[in-house]
């Protein structure tokens, strides 16, 4: 189980990853010309709820597979040490 939820989170960041970097060519297009490219508006939003979505069902996945093997710590958090 733990081996398909990490395969889901880290397709989850890979399609996020992709979607980030169309989203990134998108938006230079637009801003080069925004009267030309003005319809690419609605797919950038769409495309960035995509990317948001995606990259908290990585988190979420992550926290799940932390929590399940006793580490009660976020995923992005740098590893602190808890004398400090």
């Amino acid at each position: 189980m733990k081996t398909r939820m990490m395969g889901h989170a880290l397709q989850a960041n890979r399609r996020a990853r992709t979607q980030a970097r169309r989203l990134g060519a998108i938006f230079k297009e637009y801003q080069d010309d925004p009267e030309r490219n003005y319809w690419r508006h609605s797919e950038a939003v769409s495309l960035a709820r995509r990317v948001s979505a995606n990259w908290r069902q990585f988190e979420t996945v992550g926290r799940v597979i932390l929590t399940d093997r006793g580490d009660r710590r976020q995923v992005f958090l740098p590893d602190v040490d808890p004398a400090f």
